[in-house]
């Protein structure tokens, strides 16, 4: 059942990247969505497990919230960070916060190297395909500071809920 669980919760992961992505925001949905499958799987552990997760999830909330008022980390990220920690023992947490820096280390280069292609931008043919469209777009969007975060923390998360995928 908790393999079960932890697969589904890819699914909203897969939206909140998608949507990061297009629109540089996170749906309240998703966020709520996942800490509610996370609460269910601390839940099969029992109440102090959960207690537990409750209680990293609202210290690295009042971490993540300092950083939001500093303008450093989006709020979306922040309610999607926590919503994912509610589901992960503290030893997963830590796993999960160091396979998420490790993947915005990645994306923060991507965009970096788009930021500094030499390429002139273009504008985009009508009718161009969509991952055309998208490639300029974020092309275009790479020139500011703003990353698509979400990216990184589901691709953190997967990494924590997905086992086999490790290498």
């Amino acid at each position: 059942m908790d393999h079960v669980v932890q697969i589904a919760m890819l699914v909203p992961l897969a939206v909140a990247c998608w949507q990061d992505l297009l629109l540089r925001r996170i749906p309240d949905g998703v966020s709520l969505v996942l800490a509610l499958a996370g609460v269910a799987l601390r839940l099969r552990d029992g109440i102090q497990p959960l207690g537990v997760s409750l209680a990293m999830a609202a210290v690295l909330f009042l971490a993540l919230f300092a950083l939001y008022l500093r303008r450093l980390v989006g709020g979306g990220d922040v309610k999607l960070i926590v919503a994912l920690a509610i589901g992960f023992p503290p030893l997963a947490l830590a796993g999960f916060l160091f396979a998420t820096a490790l993947a915005g280390g990645v994306l923060a280069l991507a965009y970096l190297a788009l930021r500094l292609a030499r390429r002139p931008l273009l504008p985009v043919p009508h009718g161009a395909g969509l991952l055309r469209r998208l490639w300029a777009a974020e092309r275009w969007r790479a020139r500011k500071a703003v990353l698509p975060y979400g990216i990184a923390i589901a691709a953190g998360a997967a990494w924590v809920l997905l086992p086999a995928a490790r290498l």
